[in-house]
C-alpha cells in the first residue's frame, strides 16, 4: 500500500512540475526532484523512466549532476516567468499588493536562476563518473 501511495505521489509531483513549466509560482525542478525521490523509494522502473524522459530527464540530470542549467533554459525560464507575471499583475492590478508580491517573487526567482551555473556543451560532455569522485552519486539522483 505504501509503495502505491508513493507512486501516486510521484505522478502528482510530475503533474505539478509540468504545470509549473507554465505557471511561474510552481517550482518545476523541485516537483520533478521530489518525483525522482518518490520513485526511488517505490519503483525503480518509473524512476528510470523519468530520468530517461527526453525532455524532463535532461533537466533533472543537468540540475542534479551538473548543478546548473543551460543558457537556453535560463532564457526560456526567465522569459516565461516575466511574461506570466506581467499578465498576472495586469489582471490583478485592482489590488495593489498582488503585483507587488509578484514583483518580489519575480526578483527572487530571477536571482535564483541567475546564480545557477550556466552549462555549456563542453560542461555537458564531462564524464558523469567524475561526479562520483566529487560526492554526487549519479545512480541515486534525487
Amino acid at each position: 500500500m505504501k509503495r502505491v501511495l508513493l507512486i501516486i505521489a510521484g505522478f502528482i509531483s510530475i503533474g505539478l512540475g509540468i504545470i509549473g513549466i507554465f505557471i511561474p509560482l510552481l517550482p518545476t525542478t523541485a516537483f520533478l526532484l521530489l518525483a525522482v525521490w518518490l520513485f526511488s523509494k517505490s519503483s525503480p522502473r518509473w524512476r528510470a523512466w523519468l530520468l530517461d524522459h527526453p525532455y524532463l530527464g535532461r533537466h533533472i540530470r543537468n540540475y542534479t549532476l551538473h548543478r546548473g542549467i543551460t543558457r537556453k533554459a535560463k532564457i526560456r525560464t526567465l522569459l516565461t516567468l516575466w511574461i506570466t507575471l506581467a499578465i498576472s499583475a495586469s489582471l490583478t492590478y485592482q489590488r495593489w499588493y498582488i503585483p507587488v508580491i509578484l514583483l518580489f517573487v519575480g526578483i527572487g526567482v530571477t536571482w535564483h536562476i541567475s546564480v545557477l551555473r550556466t552549462l555549456t556543451e563542453e560542461s555537458l560532455k564531462i564524464d558523469p563518473q567524475d561526479y562520483v569522485d566529487s560526492g554526487v552519486d549519479r545512480n541515486n539522483v534525487a
